[in-house]
């Protein structure tokens, strides 16, 4: 049995709604969602079913930087209050660093945790969460003016595996 943390609440039910508002397709195998406004950026991306990558990407010296960017493995499960849904964080990427924090294997299950790192990914959520209230994306549940959304939607399945993704 493990021990570890998953996405706080309010981040999850933040970036459900921002997906929803701009029409993000969660139905879809692969799909992909980019915000951007002035300097700042939001990106949305379900790697499969049940895998998505959420990140904001700065410019540094003409390379792209993630600052940062988590892949959840999305897991829906029936408890005392009822069906709830867990992002587990699988790796984190923020500046020049790269951290697994948790292994699935081909079936999607958990197989390892860094119950550590997945408590400093939560912690990290909480203010990433805030940082991303202020970059005010919605303006009462709708899309924010002045935002450019880019979506993607990809025809192949690929399937996420800890050293990258594979058709």
């Amino acid at each position: 049995m493990f021990i570890f943390e998953t996405a706080p609440t309010n981040f999850v039910e933040l970036i459900r709604a921002i997906a929803l508002a701009y029409h993000f397709n969660w139905d879809a195998p692969r799909t992909y969602l980019r915000l951007s406004r002035d300097f700042h950026n939001l990106t949305i991306e379900k790697l499969q079913q049940d895998i998505i990558k959420v990140a904001s990407y700065n410019i540094k010296d003409y390379e792209i930087i993630p600052n940062p960017e988590i892949v959840f493995l999305i897991e829906v499960m029936e408890n005392e209050q009822g069906i709830q849904e867990y992002w587990t964080p699988l790796r984190i990427a923020q500046e020049f660093e790269y951290r697994e924090v948790a292994w699935i294997n081909k079936d999607g299950l958990i197989i390892d945790v860094d119950s550590e790192g997945t408590e400093e990914v939560s912690r990290l959520l909480l203010d990433w969460g805030s940082a991303i209230e202020q970059q005010q994306w919605l303006i009462n549940t709708k899309p924010a003016f002045g935002v450019t959304a880019t979506s993607r939607y990809f025809l192949n399945v690929w399937h996420y595996s800890p050293r990258g993704c594979f058709l």
